[in-house]
């Protein structure tokens, strides 16, 4: 086992949570201690947040504005429809995309 030298005996590498020896199993190290694949797949996987756009989970990258989290092609301007991918004016809860289209919305 390559970890040999930090854990010891191959049969010491264990998961930190159930017990599980992981010798040729995945594992995942979590402040310093050494999970299994499911024990330690909720530790290092974010929380996913659903997307205020289209209401479905967001997995991977997304973006946080106007009070929620967004897919990037979700978080669209409320005047013209364009996908907001810099800076953008918020006005009551909607996102836009640049000063013109947030005075072309009153």
């Amino acid at each position: 086992v390559s970890t040999q030298s930090t854990w010891g005996h191959e049969e010491c590498f264990c998961c930190h949570g159930c017990g599980k020896q992981l010798r040729e199993l995945m594992y995942h190290i979590v402040d310093e201690h050494t999970y299994c694949d499911p024990c330690g797949d909720p530790l290092v996987k974010p929380t996913h947040f659903t997307c205020a756009g289209c209401k479905e989970p967001i997995v991977g990258g997304g973006r946080i504005a106007v009070d929620g989290h967004w897919h990037y092609k979700c978080l669209t301007c409320a005047a013209c429809s364009k996908i907001i991918l810099g800076k953008f004016f918020p006005k009551s809860g909607s996102p836009f995309c640049s000063p013109e289209c947030l005075t072309s919305s009153s």
